[in-house]
């Protein structure tokens, strides 16, 4: 079952996560196209800073306690478990978590500006720069570091503006699969070109 934007998003307030639900989905993406067996626990110190003080085991279970305690490490656990199938996807069933169409054109589009956000920060966690990134692969991190200006309050409702931010959603979505291959290929996975 797809999770819901609105109901991670209450998780992640209740819990006063330090990101909203389209960053949270981007850092686990950019996590998981280097590192596929990522753990929660990874993500703790950026989500909970507060909490998780120090990246060691006691901090993190200490933080999984207190997080079991608000409710909301199942929610936050189980978008994860759902990021990972859906970035493995080999009929490329990948989408971003973002609010649905009936939310305002700006909330979507500052959405999608947070998922990038939290998708730069997904892989640098994981270890990867984009000055030591190469090729494609840079170019693309490039288009995502940019779509994080994304300048979202001035979008106008329009016919246009819906289509320039699918057209977006949709280069970012098949972006997100080709680095997944380059960087970490499943064996026996779709071809993305």
């Amino acid at each position: 079952m797809d999770p819901e934007y609105s109901k991670i998003q209450t998780a992640l307030e209740n819990s006063q996560a330090a990101v909203d639900a389209a960053e949270l989905h981007g850092l686990y993406c950019g996590l998981l196209c280097v590192q596929p067996a990522a753990k929660l626990e990874t993500c703790l110190p950026l989500l909970y800073p507060d909490h998780a003080k120090g990246r060691d085991d006691a901090a993190a279970d200490a933080c999984m306690e207190w997080l079991a305690g608000t409710g909301a490490a199942e929610q936050l656990i189980g978008l994860l478990d759902w990021s990972r199938e859906k970035i493995n996807d080999a009929n490329l069933g990948f989408v971003l978590l973002l609010p649905d169409d009936e939310a305002s054109l700006v909330s979507r589009a500052g959405a999608l500006k947070s998922w990038c956000e939290g998708f730069l920060y997904g892989i640098g966690l994981a270890g990867i720069t984009l000055q030591q990134s190469q090729g494609e692969v840079q170019e693309f991190l490039q288009d995502i570091a940019h779509l994080t200006r994304l300048d979202h309050e001035s979008m106008e409702p329009s016919e246009e503006n819906e289509q320039d931010l699918f057209e977006l959603m949709e280069f970012v979505r098949i972006g997100v699969l080709y680095l997944q291959e380059e960087l970490c290929p499943v064996p026996g996975s779709r071809v993305v070109h």
